[in-house]
Formats: C-alpha cells, structure tokens, sequence
C-alpha cells in the first residue's frame, strides 16, 4: 500500500467521462503510477456534487466514501492506492475545472 500525499505529482488530464451510455475506465496518474477508476455515469455525478459541497469536512469524509465504493478492491488502508486528505483537496481543486 502506497498512501499517496499533497506532494504527490498527480495529472488528472484522462480523468473524464466521454460517454456518458457506458462504463468508463478514468486514469489518475500518481507520481507515474496509474490508478484506474471504473465510472459509471451515476457515479461522475455523484464525484461532481462531492466536489462542490461547500463544508470541507463533508467534501472530504464524502470523497473517501466515494473512492471506497467506487474502486474497493484498490483504494483504501491496506490497499494498493490510500490518499491523505491534502492530497484529496489537491485533487477536488484539480476536478473542479473539470466540472465547470
């Protein structure tokens, strides 16, 4: 297990969802790791409302969960992928221009 901090090189630049009909594979690329994350149109939308909650604290409780539910085999303590929650508001930051 890797747990990946607010120093962590991260490109999110194919982190996106192109169709919206289907599953879709999303890269982050973590200090040249590459984590994939498997999305379904519902879960984008629900990464999007996460991002703009206005309470850090919810935001960040809220984007673990997400990230639990969504890849559980790979991102959590004991897992290949954990973040710290600077680089969680690292990558929120990085998500919102996604979003707008």
């Amino acid at each position: 297990m890797v747990l990946y901090d607010e120093n962590t090189d991260l490109d999110i630049e194919k982190f996106d969802i192109y169709n919206q009909y289907r599953d879709q594979i999303c890269y982050l690329k973590l200090n040249k790791t590459l984590f994939n994350v498997a999305l379904e149109p519902d879960s984008w939308q629900e990464l999007q409302e996460i991002v703009f909650t206005e309470n850090k604290e919810t935001r960040l409780t809220n984007i673990r969960k997400w990230f639990l539910t969504v890849e559980p085999d790979k991102f959590g303590s004991n897992k290949e992928f954990d973040f710290s929650d600077g680089l969680f508001e690292k990558l929120i930051e990085e998500l919102k221009t996604k979003f707008d």
